[in-house]
C-alpha cells in the first residue's frame, strides 16, 4: 500500500512541471546558460553542462517550482569528428554528445 501512495504522490508531483522548449528560453553566451522566469519573480537557470548530462527537471532556487526542459541531444557523425567540427570525444575514443544551442 505504501509504494502505490508513494507513486501516486510522484506522479502528482510530475503532473504540476511546466514543460518549457528550450528554444523558448533566453540564451546567456557569457554564463553559457538558458534562463526562464519563474512565477516568482525569480527566474530557473539551465547550464549547458547539465544539458549535456542529459538532465531536463530544474526547480527554482527562491521557490522550488520545477520545470521540465524539452531538448533534443544532437551527437555529431564521424565525419564532422575528423574534421572537429561537433563535439569532442571522450578518454574512451567515443564521441559526446554536442546540444543544438539558438543563435
Amino acid at each position: 500500500m505504501q509504494d502505490e501512495s508513494y507513486r501516486l504522490g510522484e506522479q502528482a508531483a510530475e503532473a504540476h512541471l511546466a514543460e518549457v522548449d528550450l528554444d523558448d528560453m533566453e540564451y546567456d553566451e557569457s554564463q553559457a546558460c538558458f534562463i526562464w522566469p519563474c512565477r516568482c519573480s525569480s527566474r530557473f537557470i539551465v547550464r549547458e553542462s547539465q544539458l549535456e548530462e542529459q538532465l531536463d527537471t530544474f526547480e527554482c532556487d527562491t521557490c522550488a517550482l520545477k520545470i521540465r526542459v524539452l531538448y533534443d541531444v544532437i551527437e555529431g557523425d564521424d565525419e564532422d569528428e575528423d574534421e572537429g567540427e561537433a563535439g569532442h570525444r571522450d578518454d574512451r575514443g567515443t564521441a559526446e554528445p554536442e546540444l543544438e544551442t539558438p543563435e
